[in-house]
């Protein structure tokens, strides 16, 4: 979805879900930072994020219950907002098969990037995270070089 940043007076991608509020589970404004701090490349840049105030779910609170879904699986949600700082465009709006070509290629920068920074100085997501790099190209951005 899209929003407006009053500060910056720009258009900027907003984030709005509910994410598992568990020990050891990072908030994904956190590991976008984490990834910026380290330098690496063709991520979107991260605004702002964090949990709505007083916005959790209860459910979890019922898993007990005789009619509880039988995987008796929930815990707690939180509802979580975040802005990127870059607009994505439909993946049928390049001008050529070139353009995107060159967007997938600065996103495989990115992946190898990240691999070769965790591999030469031990940069890495907290142990807790059992992330794989396939679920890590998500944060990834396909940033498009417009030639003109």
């Amino acid at each position: 979805m899209l929003a407006f940043n009053m500060e910056t007076k720009e258009i900027v991608f907003l984030k709005d879900y509910w994410r598992a509020d568990v020990d050891g589970m990072e908030k994904e404004g956190d590991i976008y930072a984490l990834l910026e701090s380290k330098g690496v490349p063709n991520i979107a840049p991260f605004g702002k994020g964090n949990d709505v105030r007083d916005h959790t779910t209860l459910t979890h609170t019922l898993r007990n219950e005789k009619w509880a879904c039988w995987s008796r699986v929930m815990v707690l949600l939180s509802q979580y907002r975040m802005s990127l700082d870059v607009v994505a465009r439909l993946l049928t709006s390049f001008k050529s098969s070139r353009e995107f070509v060159s967007a997938i290629a600065d996103a495989m920068t990115g992946k190898t990037s990240f691999a070769d920074s965790d591999r030469n100085t031990n940069f890495s997501l907290p142990q807790h995270i059992n992330m794989p790099i396939s679920t890590l190209m998500s944060f990834i951005v396909t940033l498009a070089r417009v030639t003109s």
